[in-house]
């Protein structure tokens, strides 16, 4: 019986959250705030705050390019990469929640996922999964956008989506690390 029960009320859409919009956007805001200054003092003690910031601002829209300019900065790729990831991640929980309200709220928008959870209960395991090269390649907002219409769970596109981000800056501070030493040694 209680799975006629379950099964029942995943039919019946309810908000996700009870919180304002407001409210969700200025709390994560403020971690992004917090997340960007604690990235900040840490490139600050390694290399000096002009060549933080141009890594920082940089990696804001795309992580890859932050790293890419972390490499030139001279940074160690490690913190090359932590650096432009955490710069580009920072502002990831605002982009969920707040399209994830932004679809909750649009009725037309709803309609429309009636046929896209048909769609996607069929590759809901195993779909989410493609959001690394996603999120590598054309940044986590595409992601975001992606896993929150698909109705992905969350905690699996928060976790591919920083798989993504992960794995292409350490990639690309090693290439241009070593791309670095093997002409520089010339």
């Amino acid at each position: 019986m209680p799975d006629i029960e379950y099964s029942t009320n995943l039919q019946q859409r309810e908000p996700v959250s009870t919180r304002s919009p407001l409210k969700t956007a200025i709390i994560t805001l403020c971690i992004a705030a917090a997340v960007n200054i604690f990235v900040f003092l840490i490139g600050y003690l390694m290399r000096g705050s002009l060549l933080t910031l141009s890594v920082m601002s940089t990696s804001i829209v795309n992580a890859i390019a932050g790293a890419s300019a972390a490499v030139v900065a001279g940074f160690n790729p490690w913190m090359g990469a932590l650096i432009s990831s955490l710069t580009h991640l920072s502002f990831l929980p605002f982009l969920l929640f707040s399209f994830n309200d932004l679809v909750e709220r649009w009725k037309w928008f709803q309609r429309k996922l009636v046929h896209i959870d048909k769609v996607s209960s069929k590759y809901k395991k195993y779909g989410v999964w493609l959001l690394i090269p996603l999120s590598a390649t054309a940044g986590i907002e595409v992601s975001v956008g992606v896993g929150v219409t698909l109705r992905f769970n969350v905690v699996l596109v928060l976790l591919s989506i920083l798989c993504g981000v992960f794995s292409s800056t350490i990639l690309t501070t090693m290439t241009g690390e070593g791309l670095k030493h093997l002409f520089l040694s010339l």
